[in-house]
């Protein structure tokens, strides 16, 4: 059975911990914290993951404490240093949630203060990049054995190497609508084009790398908040209440009565401004949803200059510009992001107004 999405979240570069929600049911349930994305300490020029970081001109990464878990740090199940993508998982019965059940993380401004001894407000400007948290829940019971039944007739050398490769990415991603994975499969599949095109000796992309796994882990945060939009939107019968809208507007023109046309005037408020709420819900998915073509069409754009950068003479300032297109892209995902994070506030105030007061 795959992991259930319970939320994903991008983290502060400049401190302050995201708090995961209740990890609860515990006897039935583990959970995994996944940490995607790099961030940049412009103080020293050092790039650091949820666990490694690199100094400028090394090429070794070492382990750091940059980031701040609370209660405590959890077990390191898996991790991907090409992708920065780390996994981290909840053993039952583990002392490291606090107690209402929740697990913090964030950046920790404390330790470059202490290392670099200087102030807070320039580490905070310091601090530049993307990393999001992704938390997991998963069944501890064992997994129903006819499931694999199906998978008998498969030689093993499919299910060990590439397909199983796809079908775990595809159970993962269980959940996403068509056209959703269809743009995640394009963004994956062109930035790691443009990887490819980096040579692993030649430092100075180093840079580019690193805002190529924060670009995608940030397209993939923002596809998974689309998705929950749309669900949330369903709730609700648009087509159903522009006929009640028309109703209304139709009676009031008739009503005579005082007291009629105010409970009528009122209740054509109410409508109208649920209806402005589920507009508002549409656009901001549409606006998201149009901020995948550009990430696309940036990484399209990635590919092409990197591969010029390769047969041509070093072209730093080509790839100056490529890293400043790279973060204006993610500072625009987070924008649509925070647009999206809103979104909550209106199906909140959506539902209060769908919800017939009691007397």
């Amino acid at each position: 059975m795959p992991d259930t999405i319970l939320g994903s979240f991008p983290l502060n570069p400049s401190g302050g911990q995201i708090l995961t929600p209740p990890l609860v049911e515990r006897d039935t349930y583990g959970y995994r914290i996944v940490l995607e994305g790099v961030l940049r300490f412009g103080y020293t020029g050092e790039v650091f993951d949820a666990v490694y970081r690199w100094d400028t001109g090394e090429s070794v990464p070492q382990t750091h404490r940059y980031l701040k878990w609370t209660p405590g740090v959890p077990l390191l199940e898996s991790e991907d240093r090409e992708a920065h993508r780390y996994v981290f998982r909840i053993e039952p019965g583990s002392n490291l949630q606090a107690s209402d059940g929740s697990v913090a993380v964030g950046v920790n401004p404390d330790t470059f203060i202490d290392r670099y001894t200087i102030p807070l407000s320039e580490v905070e400007r310091a601090l530049s990049g993307s990393m999001t948290l992704t938390v997991l829940q998963f069944p501890l019971a064992p997994a129903n054995p006819w499931a694999l039944v199906g998978w008998v007739g498969l030689p093993t050398a499919l299910v060990a190497g590439g397909l199983g490769v796809v079908i775990r990415r595809r159970m993962a991603l269980q959940g996403l609508e068509p056209d959703l994975l269809a743009h995640l499969d394009r963004i994956e599949q062109k930035a790691r084009e443009a990887r490819n095109r980096l040579s692993r000796q030649d430092r100075r992309l180093l840079p580019v790398a690193e805002r190529l796994s924060a670009l995608r882990a940030s397209a993939l945060a923002l596809i998974r908040r689309i998705q929950e939009t749309r669900e949330a939107r369903r709730q609700f019968d648009a087509v159903r209440l522009n006929a009640e809208i028309v109703m209304l507007e139709g009676t009031l023109a008739a009503l005579k009565d005082p007291e009629g046309r105010r409970q009528a005037e009122r209740a054509l408020e109410q409508k109208r401004h649920s209806r402005d709420l589920l507009d508002a819900l549409g656009r901001a998915e549409t606006n998201s949803t149009l901020r995948l073509n550009s990430i696309e069409a940036l990484l399209d754009t990635a590919c092409l200059t990197l591969h010029s950068a390769r047969i041509a003479a070093p072209a730093a300032p080509a790839e100056e510009s490529l890293c400043h297109s790279l973060d204006a892209e993610v500072a625009a995902i987070h924008e649509a992001a925070r647009e999206m994070a809103r979104c909550d506030t209106l199906q909140a105030a959506l539902v209060a107004t769908l919800t017939p007061s009691r007397p």
